[in-house]
């Protein structure tokens, strides 16, 4: 039997309500998918500016003169003034939140891999977002798509502490030790220093060696200072270098003037170390001394970062102090005491 046009249009009713019934909803033809699709976000802070997006993808069709890549950011992203980079044979444009590769004349993207780069945007707050990537034709008609997604989140705070170190070593050193072109005339110990008898016609040298073992970052400085000038039961002293000028301005060592009714002439005593780098500069230079200021401690050792108490003027440096008398100077056993002072630079 012949079918009429009425059964036909029934039996294509009847296949829609099939569809509809099955789906929920009428299927319509979709356009394949990229593949690989990802971005890649240089910073994933909050707010932060500056961001590049790299968007890869694979195509699975080839794209013809003016077909274009388009890329669609979430309204988010702030990209007032971004920039893009499309692939080869393709020019790129921005309009608002979508960055378009429209393929050149003549050219052709055939299928692979590809990458857009979209820099100088800014990120949203917290949370995931999506990027909308298709390729379509001339004629906009949709060719592939594919979305990635990008998640913004807080920077992660890490903490550590390390302990604040500081270890100072003072140590004798032997006669004929040869501190700052000065040779050294008695052996010393740690803790104690004996000039023996000085006599007037020459000088006496003892010397001692510092070590720091420190991880201030900043470094350290050791300075030294006298209680007092060395002195006998008597009250009678040796002054400071040179007769009794004391002060910091470094010199070549001299003499004693011994001038007669004169007692800071008659002996004097100084320091010099072996560190040329110190605070100020070289302040010792070539055998230079400088007399104790009762006033104010005598930086003999200084570095400016962490120190493992090795190298000359980095972890460790050698101090030479030197006295002399003339016949002038009283008789007795003369004494005083030396501190010295470790400070580390945080």
């Amino acid at each position: 039997m012949q079918k009429t046009k009425k059964s036909r249009f029934a039996i294509v009713a009847v296949l829609i309500f099939s569809m509809v019934a099955m789906y929920g909803y009428m299927p319509v033809a979709r356009a394949a998918s990229l593949t690989s699709v990802s971005d890649t976000i240089s910073d994933s802070d909050v707010s932060v500016s500056n961001v590049t997006h790299t968007v890869a993808f694979t195509t699975g069709q080839a794209l013809t003169q003016n077909y274009r890549i388009d890329v669609t950011f979430p309204d988010e992203v702030n990209m007032a003034v971004a920039t893009s980079t499309c692939p080869a044979s393709s020019t790129a444009s921005i309009a608002g939140k979508v960055v378009t590769c429209t393929v050149d004349s003549g050219q052709t993207l055939a299928t692979g891999a590809y990458t857009i780069t979209v820099a100088s945007t800014t990120n949203p707050t917290a949370g995931g977002y999506t990027v909308q990537i298709v390729t379509e034709t001339d004629a906009a008609v949709e060719v592939e798509n594919g979305s990635a997604r990008f998640y913004i989140l807080d920077d992660v705070t890490v903490t550590a502490h390390v302990d604040a170190s500081l270890t100072f070593t003072v140590d004798g050193l032997a006669s004929t030790t040869v501190v700052n072109g000065v040779i050294c005339s008695v052996d010393t110990a740690s803790t104690s220093m004996d000039f023996e008898t000085l006599d007037n016609t020459s000088s006496t040298t003892v010397c001692q060696q510092l070590t720091v073992v420190t991880n201030a970052s900043g470094g350290y400085s050791v300075t030294v200072a006298q209680d007092h000038n060395l002195e006998s039961a008597v009250n009678a002293d040796i002054d400071e270098f040179a007769n009794g000028s004391g002060g910091s301005v470094a010199a070549v060592w001299s003499s004693p003037t011994a001038s007669l009714g004169s007692e800071n002439t008659y002996g004097h005593f100084g320091l010099t170390s072996e560190d040329a780098v110190l605070a100020a500069g070289n302040t010792f230079g070539d055998a230079l001394y400088v007399g104790f200021d009762e006033s104010n401690a005598v930086e003999v050792m200084y570095h400016n970062g962490p120190a493992n108490g090795a190298g000359e003027g980095v972890g460790l440096t050698q101090v030479a102090y030197t006295a002399e008398v003339s016949s002038l100077q009283e008789a007795g056993d003369y004494t005083n005491a030396l501190t010295y002072v470790a400070t580390a630079i945080y």
